[in-house]
């Protein structure tokens, strides 16, 4: 793996903390009113999180690595998907309640 791929990861996922943390410290400053610290999560993470992550792929890779990071993706699909299966058998097995399916069928399939 190249240097230069990390250390632009890097700097991204930093630029990212350096933004959430200075909203942070502002909001616990009390720069900003309840609405607003209601607003801004959502203005970066619904209006400025995609652009943002949409410009990164398009500059940083390939049609060629783009094409085989999705080759890489294959199996944790498949097993993403196996997980899901068997939860839907195991839940209707052990008959989970159906106000908490989707919470059970998540959580077994999703879990880390």
């Amino acid at each position: 793996m190249d240097i230069d791929v990390v250390w632009h990861a890097v700097q991204s996922v930093l630029t990212l903390w350096v933004i959430g943390g200075t909203g942070y410290l502002l909001a616990r400053a009390g720069w900003f009113s309840p609405d607003v610290k209601v607003l801004l999560p959502k203005l970066a993470t619904l209006v400025a999180l995609p652009p943002y992550m949409l410009y990164n792929i398009t500059s940083s890779f390939t049609r060629d690595e783009l094409l085989h990071l999705v080759y890489g993706t294959v199996v944790p699909v498949i097993s993403i998907l196996l997980c899901f299966g068997l939860s839907l058998a195991l839940g209707k097995l052990i008959k989970v309640r159906p106000k908490r399916r989707g919470l059970f069928y998540t959580g077994f399939t999703a879990s880390n």
